[in-house]
Parts: structure tokens; C-alpha cells; sequence
């Protein structure tokens, strides 16, 4: 009986994120940062060596500039790239919701809802440049973006969700693939990794 509700879990969590991947990549799609990144890395950008942008995206690593990098230099172009890790985003964000709800009430229902009672916040008018994010008007002196659609910051948003989506697999009994999520943040969000490791 348990095995069954196990693998209900997993069914609910990998339902999520293909649902996550496709509303994000079908209806909000945006331009990645990290695929402005990967440009300059993967050498679709030329800026003179001692250009301190050059400099700045070259020295940085991370599993998001790294593998829209290799993308690029298979020929994918940035906007696809940008669609596709706009749909991975979303996917994580679908997926990590869900596990945590299920942590919490062990109801596929409630969980599967949860991510979009979530992204329906956006409502109403906001001040630019958060238009569309009234719920943001409240956190005085958030200067860190993790918006959950319609905008290009994407490293925070997988980070956060990430480490949400580590708690989730663990919380479910998932340890194995939980401490592989776990480890890899240290390569996709160094300081959310440091908080996941604190908490596992």
C-alpha cells in the first residue's frame, strides 16, 4: 500500500513539471538571462578580452550559462534556448510546488492546484518595472528578482525552486534523488545550496 502512494507521489510531481514546462514555454516564454550569458561564453558575442562584461560572464560557471553555452554551439538559437529554459523554469516551478504541498497535505489534488493558485497573484496593476506584480509591493527593499513569469531573471527563480524541490523529494522519501538535487546546486546557485544543506 505504501509503494502505490509512493509512486502516486512521483506521478503527481513528474505531471507538474510536464504541465510547468509546457504553460511556461507555450504561453509565458521570455528571453533567459543566462542565455545572454551563454552567448558571450559560447562565442556568438564578440566583446574585446579586456571587456569587463567579457570578463565578468566568462569567470562565472553554472549549470544554466554551461548548457545554454553547449546549446548555442549546437546550433540552437537564442530564442528557442530562452523557450527552453523558460519551460525547465517552469517545470521546477510546477514540480517543487507540488512536492511541497504533498509534504504537507499527501492530497494530489491540493498539490497539482497549488502552483496555480500561486501564479494567479498576478493580478492587477503594479509600478514598473514589476508590472503585473502587485503582490512584490509589499516586500520594501526586495531587490533580488524571483518573479515567477514574464520576465528574464531566471537564476534566483531556479534556485529558490530548486531548493524547494530538494525539501519536496525528501519530504517524500526520494533521498537519492533529493541529494543529487542537493548536490548540484552548488553548481547552479551557490548561496541557495549552502541553505539546502542546512536544511536536509
Amino acid at each position: 500500500m505504501e509503494n502505490k502512494s509512493f509512486d502516486r507521489t512521483l506521478a503527481a510531481i513528474l505531471f507538474s513539471a510536464f504541465a510547468g514546462f509546457l504553460l511556461y514555454s507555450l504561453v509565458f516564454p521570455f528571453w533567459a538571462d543566462n542565455v545572454e550569458n551563454a552567448q558571450v561564453v559560447a562565442g556568438k558575442i564578440a566583446l574585446p578580452p579586456d571587456n569587463p562584461m567579457r570578463i565578468g560572464y566568462l569567470s562565472v560557471t553554472s549549470l544554466l550559462i554551461d548548457s545554454a553555452a553547449l546549446l548555442l554551439k549546437l546550433g540552437m538559437g537564442e530564442w528557442l534556448a530562452s523557450v527552453l529554459f523558460t519551460g525547465l523554469s517552469g517545470a521546477l516551478i510546477f514540480s517543487s510546488l507540488t512536492a511541497a504541498t504533498l509534504a504537507f497535505t499527501e492530497n494530489v489534488s491540493v498539490a497539482l492546484a497549488a502552483p496555480l493558485a500561486l501564479i494567479s497573484l498576478k493580478i492587477g496593476p503594479s509600478a514598473p518595472p514589476l508590472r503585473g506584480y502587485p503582490y512584490l509591493d509589499s516586500l520594501h527593499g526586495h531587490n533580488y528578482p524571483i518573479l515567477l513569469f514574464n520576465h528574464p531573471y531566471i537564476f534566483g527563480v531556479v534556485g529558490l525552486f530548486g531548493v524547494l524541490l530538494a525539501w519536496g523529494l525528501w519530504a517524500a522519501k526520494k533521498e537519492r534523488s533529493a541529494s543529487f538535487l542537493a548536490g548540484i546546486m552548488l553548481w547552479i546557485h551557490p548561496s541557495m545550496a549552502a541553505a539546502c544543506w542546512l536544511s536536509l
